[in-house]
């Protein structure tokens, strides 16, 4: 990606390169590593200007990340190899993602992935949750565009700004966020949240991509709240008759708006999506 934003030498140790990317919290740099001779994503927060309690909320989302995602490894999540300042600059250092896709991509009618195809990356989405809540670190704010693509296809969860790590007692990044089409019901109402409303979010992933189209749309927010905590979404056998029943069975268990019926972690999913995986072996989907 070019651009006409003056690209810095390098930061820290690391050489820029190039820029990735540009959002409202910052820059997204491609750098190299010389020490090790391996390319970099450096996401610098450029939006973090202190505020009248001393800290930017930029900041504070910055260092969450930092924070959060830099305690994880694992295949499926996008590995935070360190962090620090530069000039007063927050910046992260991670892995680099050749191309730069997201799961986002594939979330339209005529850009669909194969059933198969999709089972296999909500399979892996789901591990790197079950790993992430056994860590402690709730993400709460899965959405497509969150879910990297690797040009092997491989997904890596990413952007663990808005996470939250249970148990811990210093001031976190509060209240409900998180991107309104993919939020859980408990989510929506700012009610406590447990790993089951990651994996709700997961399952909105799960039936866009599947559909074409997310479970939950409306065109005002309060509207979209409304169905997101008292509807449920059209069956996926209907929307997409494609997709067999098998498969909508688990993505409704996903969407179960009764914490008692959902999935309670991210293992089980991963149990039934191994299930219906090996069922769709037999057939020609």
């Amino acid at each position: 990606m070019s651009t006409n934003e003056h690209i810095p030498a390098k930061i820290g140790k690391y050489d820029i390169v190039d820029v990735l990317g540009k959002g409202s919290m910052g820059l997204v740099y491609k750098g190299h590593d010389a020490y090790v001779d391996r390319a970099v994503a450096i996401k610098v927060s450029t939006n973090a200007d202190a505020e009248d309690d001393g800290e930017s909320m930029a900041k504070r989302m910055f260092v969450n990340e930092a924070r959060s995602a830099g305690r994880l490894d694992h295949p499926n999540i996008l590995k935070v190899y360190e962090a620090g300042e530069e000039n007063g600059m927050p910046y992260m250092v991670m892995e680099y993602i050749k191309g730069g896709d997201t799961l986002r991509t594939y979330c339209k009618p005529d850009t669909r992935l194969p059933i198969k195809t999709v089972i296999h990356l909500i399979r892996q989405s789901a591990d790197a949750l079950d790993y992430a809540h056994s860590q402690g670190v709730l993400h709460r704010d899965i959405k497509p565009a969150n879910i990297m693509l690797t040009e092997a296809g491989v997904a890596k969860l990413g952007d663990f700004g808005i996470a939250r790590r249970m148990g811990v007692d210093q001031t976190q990044i509060i209240g409900w966020f998180g991107s309104p089409l993919y939020m859980s019901p408990e989510q929506a109402q700012d009610r406590e949240l447990t790993p089951q409303s990651d994996l709700f979010s997961l399952g909105s992933v799960f039936y866009e991509m599947l559909a074409g189209t997310p479970p939950f749309a409306a065109k005002g927010l309060s509207s979209l709240i409304q169905k997101v905590v008292c509807e449920d979404p059209a069956p996926l056998t209907e929307v997409c008759p494609d997709v067999p029943e098998v498969v909508w069975r688990v993505v409704k268990k996903m969407l179960t708006k009764d914490l008692a019926g959902r999935y309670k972690t991210g293992r089980e999913l991963v149990a039934d999506l191994d299930k219906v995986a090996e069922l769709l072996e037999r057939s020609p989907v």
